[in-house]
């Protein structure tokens, strides 16, 4: 592979710039500007879970070096599962926020429940995929084939 490929590039500019210079500074600047007492809780939810979540790719980033692409990459839907529950969460705080400044009848009432369930009910199972990929843990890797 030669320096010129696109693996090349996405390890030197790639994925972690994305993570950290673009969506967490989008999310964090959102976060820091919209600010709602009403949904101070989930906001600070979405705050250990997104610094979970870049502290957790630094990890699996380091670990293609240190213990090779296939250890980092074994568990990548659960990473993905994640990541994509956290953009989600943070689409549902925004709906969440508007909904509770328009009103409090049964649609915006239902919006801001909805985006409740969401931070009680998911949220936390991406956190725990989160931790549980920050382990790397190898019990994948140490299962022979006819074992099963």
């Amino acid at each position: 592979m030669s320096d010129s490929s696109p693996y090349a590039a996405f390890q030197s500019r790639g994925f972690r710039f994305f993570l950290t210079g673009n969506f967490l500074s989008v999310v964090g600047r959102d976060l820091d500007t919209n600010a709602s007492a009403s949904f101070a809780k989930e906001e600070a939810t979405l705050r250990s879970a997104l610094a979970r979540l870049e502290s957790v790719t630094a990890t699996l980033l380091a670990a293609q070096t240190t213990h090779g692409p296939d250890r980092a990459l074994a568990e990548a839907t659960d990473y993905l599962d994640a990541f994509g529950t956290l953009v989600v969460a943070w689409r549902w705080l925004v709906m969440g926020r508007i909904a509770d400044a328009l009103g409090a009848d049964d649609f915006h009432a239902g919006k801001v429940a909805a985006a409740r369930y969401f931070f009680r009910y998911d949220v936390p199972e991406a956190h725990a995929k989160l931790d549980r990929l920050a382990l790397l843990d190898d019990t994948i890797f140490n299962v022979k084939p006819e074992m099963l």
